[in-house]
């Protein structure tokens, strides 16, 4: 018994360093995207302890819109935050922010070579109090609301269901069924080479997955986040750190 109970451990401290099996976050088959490409991974992180790497675009013409690094609602878990304000232009004005300063350089995401797309969000005042939309994944163009050419998360006054975080891929929404809360939210996807999956808080959401077929094939602005007023009001999102690993063959 004792020698099964120690073998038991070894493959499962092996599993975790190869991040296979259930993660740490409910990430089923690991949290690096599934097997199914053999070969190193291309990746990015960045915790935005500075926002060296990030760059701005309006959506529409904004007045007094911003992005950048800030404090606001730093904790011990999310150390470096950047911050969007929509200004005060009128409805339909904002900001997107991310890696749009050069050319979109993640291409064909729609095909089986997986990937894995993460981050953490903060919406201090949900779309139910003042009308507004936020975005955050990647897109082809990023400077719109909402995006019809990329693959994300989507919370807007707009939705049929207000307040809940709604699964976005070209022009389809599909709500996940979980409803913001003013709190850091993880947002993540996977590709697992055949489907496409949303994960909120670690816990999939929006089905079972779809179809990378059904994924944008145009080159992809690699992370960005939005937000957008929908009224006079200007509104705000946070946004902590992106992790992008994707299979490649080099």
């Amino acid at each position: 018994m004792k020698r099964f109970l120690l073998g038991s451990l070894i493959l499962l401290s092996c599993q975790m360093a190869l991040g296979q099996g259930v993660g740490g976050n409910g990430v089923p088959g690991g949290f690096v995207p599934q097997p199914g490409a053999a070969g190193p991974n291309s990746t990015f992180f960045d915790d935005f302890y500075t926002g060296a790497n990030m760059a701005s675009d309006p959506i529409g013409s904004p007045t007094a819109d911003t992005c950048s690094p800030s404090d606001t609602y730093t904790d011990n878990n999310h150390a470096g935050n950047m911050l969007l304000t929509s200004g005060t232009a009128g409805s339909g004005t904002g900001i997107v922010c991310g890696l749009v300063s050069e050319n979109p350089s993640i291409a064909s995401a729609n095909t089986s070579q997986g990937w894995t797309w993460d981050t953490a969000v903060y919406v201090p005042v949900l779309p139910g109090t003042t009308a507004a939309a936020y975005q955050a994944g990647m897109a082809h163009t990023p400077n719109a609301n909402p995006w019809t050419t990329g693959i994300g998360f989507y919370l807007s006054s707009a939705n049929g269901v207000v307040n809940d975080w709604y699964c976005r891929y070209n022009s389809t929404s599909t709500d996940s069924g979980v409803a913001a809360s003013v709190a850091w939210t993880r947002l993540t996807m996977v590709d697992d080479g055949a489907n496409v999956h949303w994960y909120i808080g670690g816990t999939q959401v929006c089905g079972t997955g779809v179809a990378i077929a059904n994924m944008p094939s145009t080159m992809q602005y690699p992370a960005v986040w939005s937000a957008t007023s929908l009224s006079a009001t200007s509104v705000l999102m946070a946004y902590d750190y992106i992790n992008w690993v994707r299979v490649v063959s080099r």
